[in-house]
């Protein structure tokens, strides 16, 4: 089964696995930015993250590149991460809808009674 990528809302499968270098790996885990996380041997970051430089350049072969797995440089750390931007109206909490949901009811009952009367006694409706 692939692994999927640890950045907050990237659900790409597959990716590539925390550098074993100490150094370059806690440098992973501060860009990945996951409060109290760290990474395990299945944790990997999709190639969306990475920029084009981070790559080492492939073999060629007459001229053309050689179609083969991407290696990243050694030092490379994942640096492209697409900000999630805050809800317009913030939500609200079930409570306060609820409380609104009777109040709601009963006005869309008042509605029905009036157009009901309304077509007992011949009135149409505007």
């Amino acid at each position: 089964m692939p692994n999927r990528c640890v950045v907050y809302q990237c659900n790409n499968a597959s990716g590539f696995e925390f550098p074993s270098d100490k150094e370059v790996r806690q440098q992973w885990i501060i860009a990945v930015r996951r409060d109290n996380w760290s990474p395990t041997s299945t944790s990997v970051v999709c190639p969306e993250h990475f920029l084009p430089t981070d790559y080492k350049d492939g073999p060629t072969a007459c001229g053309s590149p050689v179609r083969q797995r991407r290696r990243l440089k050694p030092k490379a750390v994942p640096s492209v991460f697409h900000r999630v931007e805050p809800l317009s109206v913030p939500a609200q909490n079930r409570k306060s809808r609820a409380e609104k949901r009777p109040a709601r009811l009963r006005e869309i009952e008042t509605k029905k009674r009036k157009v009901h009367t309304d077509a007992e006694s011949g009135v149409r409706p505007k």
